[in-house]
């Protein structure tokens, strides 16, 4: 599971390189008080479900390893692309990565733990959503054609 996940999260990544080449990034305007929370949740998420995993599968270290990195890059990738105000679907991107990141840790929870049918309808039907969010951006979204962001905020 966790090389399926590599596999998603490394194409993904290579998918939105094209759209990161245009960005010029602004440090002040993005170390914000809401990031630092969003950071400090998602580590602690990290943290309790790498913890629940390696009590179960304590030889799993170099995949769960692998795996949080290459789903921290495709979300850094796509919030550095929403940040940035630079294409007007941003934050369909945004959404993409934060369903893949939740579509994960539910399936680690459900598979070792609560194994539940509605669960894996609601992780499957979440997944599905986050693949058709991001392929929707990919489609509609040309990364030659970049937004004016002073237009857009006074629309």
């Amino acid at each position: 599971m966790c090389i399926c996940i590599i596999i998603y999260a490394l194409f993904s990544s290579l998918a939105l390189k094209k759209y990161c080449a245009p960005i010029t990034f602004r440090w002040k305007t993005t170390m914000t008080l809401p990031l630092f929370i969003s950071i400090g949740l998602l580590g602690y998420l990290i943290f309790s479900i790498s913890d629940l995993v390696l009590e179960l599968l304590p030889n799993a270290i170099p995949y769960i390893v692998s795996t949080i990195l290459t789903l921290l890059l495709y979300a850094g990738i796509s919030y550095y692309i929403y940040v940035s105000d630079t294409y007007s679907h941003g934050i369909k991107l945004l959404i993409s990565a934060f369903l893949c990141q939740f579509v994960v840790g539910f399936t680690v929870i459900n598979e070792l733990f609560l194994l539940n049918n509605f669960c894996t309808f609601f992780i499957v039907s979440a997944h599905i959503l986050g693949i058709y969010i991001f392929m929707k951006f990919l489609v509609e979204q040309d990364p030659t054609t970049i937004q004016d962001s002073i237009k857009k905020h006074l629309l």
